[in-house]
């Protein structure tokens, strides 16, 4: 029989991952009501499992402020989540203000893994910076040719581009701290943040152009997969 502890995180582990592809399963198919009853529950749920793990010691190290970093990004993907399921500007530019910050606050937690590693090695800089940029050439290409003449690129591009650089900037801190701190955790961090790259692309082709059920499926999967990479990665970093 299983223990209490194992138990305890097999359940609250089940909980996140049923009602994470419940919601990627209604997006996928366009049934709007259980897609929107779930996702206001995906990060409180994954908070949730996080502190489990902690409780039960399922970590190394002291990373206590790693693990408020960690919540408070939660914190802000999940007012976002719940902002961007109502239609109004006011409610929109809530969503993205909310992500962004969320985002910023996963930028400070790859710095802290750099700083406690003493820094990254400059190859590991060269290396982030040449990824870096592959991206931001591909990304900025993309923006610019494929785009309504009503889309928010259109309208308000400072807008669109200082986000999309936040969460750039927020990826290649990941992928050097990574390089400073190689292990499990950072490594899924690391992938978690390039998943926030892909469900970005995502998030612009619904933005950009005509909605799909099928993009937005896939703009949930990638967006739930990189938080809880992200917050499980770093409760097994130890850092």
């Amino acid at each position: 029989m299983l223990n209490a502890p194992i138990a305890i995180t097999f359940l609250s582990g089940a909980a996140f991952v049923i009602l994470a592809i419940v919601n990627v399963g209604a997006n996928l198919w366009g049934w709007l009501r259980p897609a929107r009853f779930t996702k206001p529950l995906l990060m409180p749920l994954l908070a949730v499992l996080v502190t489990v793990l902690i409780l039960l010691g399922n970590h190394q190290g002291d990373i206590d402020a790693s693990i408020w970093l960690v919540y408070a990004g939660l914190f802000f993907g999940w007012i976002g989540d719940i902002a961007l399921m109502y239609e109004s500007a006011r409610s929109f530019y809530l969503g993205l203000g909310a992500f962004l910050v969320g985002h910023l606050f996963y930028f400070a937690l790859a710095v802290r893994w750099v700083i406690l590693a003493g820094g990254a090695p400059p190859l590991a800089w060269a290396f982030t910076l040449v990824v870096a940029a592959i991206y931001t050439i591909f990304a900025v290409s993309f923006m610019r040719v494929y785009h309504r003449r009503d889309s928010l690129l259109a309208t308000k591009p400072v807008l669109v581009y200082a986000y999309s650089s936040v969460i750039m900037l927020m990826s290649a801190a990941m992928l050097l701290a990574h390089l400073a701190q190689p292990n499990f955790g950072t490594e899924a961090a690391m992938w978690g943040a390039a998943l926030f790259l892909i469900s970005d692309t995502t998030l612009s082709k619904q933005m950009f152009f005509e909605h799909s059920s099928l993009r937005q499926g896939m703009l949930m999967c990638t967006y739930v997969s990189g938080q809880a990479m992200i917050a499980l990665g770093t409760v097994f970093a130890g850092l």
